[in-house]
């Protein structure tokens, strides 16, 4: 969430560490602000601490959410921004050019992500999204169909097979915990085939289940989608 800045947080992360561990000259890292203008010399220890403690806990609270989205720590961006603002500004104040060298990194990190969007992170979302068996599911014409759980949940899910996710009472996405509890749903959904989106590592209980019959659609790295119904109804 940085980006183009991204070189610049980093090495600001840096510089407020070797503050901390005494390695730069402590009148420095205690500087008041004072004057007004080009007199004005920001990023007084305080402030980094504020800006840091800011930036910690969102990251560290989130990081025990079963879920992650970007929009959890997006609080966490303007400390990110104070940081590398004072780390950019005391940096161009030594030299002219200092301003020219910050300005071509930015620029140089917005192009290489860029280019990185578009030839690399789609591999890495096939992987990490459901997109892709839903969309094998749809060309397969099975929008209409019942999505059930199998050890574990998937809030992906909810983009792309959205008012057709199995629920439990609270209308959280209810777990399955094996085949017996995906052939009573079938039944009690009046007998007629499902979509059940399994871990990959869960997936041999669906082909080895005597009254399941099943039929693998697509998997990615870590869950697989399958046709599922009853061989009682077949």
């Amino acid at each position: 969430m940085t980006i183009p800045w991204l070189p610049f947080f980093l090495a600001a992360l840096w510089n407020f560490g070797k503050r901390v561990m005494g390695r730069a000259d402590d009148a420095k890292a205690r500087t008041e602000i004072t004057g007004t203008g080009s007199e004005a010399v920001l990023a007084p220890m305080p402030l980094l601490l504020f800006a840091l403690a800011w930036l910690v806990v969102p990251l560290v609270f989130f990081s025990f959410s079963g879920s992650k989205l970007p929009g959890y720590i997006l609080p966490s961006v303007p400390a990110a921004v104070i940081l590398t603002a004072a780390y950019v500004y005391q940096f161009v104040q030594k030299a002219a050019w200092r301003t020219y060298l910050v300005q071509t990194i930015a620029a140089g990190t917005f192009a290489v992500i860029l280019i990185a969007i578009v030839a690399f992170v789609p591999k890495f979302a096939e992987a990490d999204s459901v997109k892709s068996l839903f969309a094998e599911a749809h060309e397969r014409g099975f929008d209409g169909l019942s999505v059930l759980m199998l050890h574990g949940v998937s809030h992906n899910a909810e983009f792309y097979a959205s008012g057709r996710i199995l629920r439990d009472e609270q209308g959280k996405q209810k777990k399955l915990l094996g085949p017996p509890d995906v052939l009573r749903e079938i039944d009690q959904g009046g007998g007629g085939p499902v979509l059940v989106l399994v871990p990959l590592e869960y997936l041999y209980q669906l082909t080895q289940s005597e009254f399941l019959e099943v039929e693998l659609l697509k998997t990615n790295d870590e869950a697989a989608l399958v046709f599922v119904r009853s061989k009682r109804g077949s």
